[in-house]
């Protein structure tokens, strides 16, 4: 039920420009997930740097949003040629904008890790929506590159099918390297945990 107000709020948003009234869609629900969830349900785990983010109606003119990532490196799954699009639902037609609320807005010239599946299918096509949104950012001080959630905090750490997170590291942690983030996504690729 939840799903078809969504769609008719994004329908409704992008198939009649004149038309400007408040559409409530339901609250989006996310099961939270862990870390061998995210790898095992991600269709593709893809590294790379955002280089376009452009809006275009789908073949029934329903408004999305492409985002290409480019500098690719794949960690699980097949991705054809060396760039990525992200087909998010979701965009302006007309100078009306249609999206869905909390989304996760992926930024020009930030790198990712993202944990794909349903892409063109779903509303947003990463698992756990925010969840399975990783960022790769420049730790000055280590002069490394390192992974945090999407939300800003420190992966510090992996305990079984669990990732551990900090907003604010304490004492001796830090975040995790982006190539240690990447062996222990292949890792549960070829050995999932149980």
């Amino acid at each position: 039920m939840c799903s078809r107000r969504l769609w008719l709020a994004l329908a409704l948003a992008c198939a009649a420009p004149l038309l400007s009234l408040p559409v409530r869609a339901g609250a989006l629900v996310v099961v939270q997930r862990d870390f061998a969830q995210l790898v095992s349900g991600a269709e593709q785990v893809v590294e790379g740097t955002v280089v376009a983010v452009e809006e275009a109606p789908d073949a029934s003119g329903i408004q999305r949003t492409l985002v290409t990532l480019a500098d690719l490196l794949v960690l699980k799954g097949q991705v054809a040629g060396d760039r990525f699009v992200l087909d998010v639902a979701g965009g302006e037609k007309g100078g009306l904008r249609s999206s869905v609320l909390d989304l996760p807005e992926l930024r020009l010239g930030e790198r990712y890790v993202l944990f794909v599946a349903a892409n063109g299918r779903a509303v947003f096509p990463v698992v756990g929506v925010w969840q399975g949104v990783f960022r790769v950012v420049r730790d000055d001080e280590r002069q490394a590159e390192v992974v945090t959630t999407y939300d800003g905090s420190a992966v510090t750490g992996r305990a079984g099918r669990n990732l551990l997170r900090r907003r604010q590291p304490r004492g001796g942690e830090k975040a995790v390297s982006v190539q240690e983030f990447r062996n222990w996504v292949l890792e549960e690729a070829s050995s999932p945990s149980r």
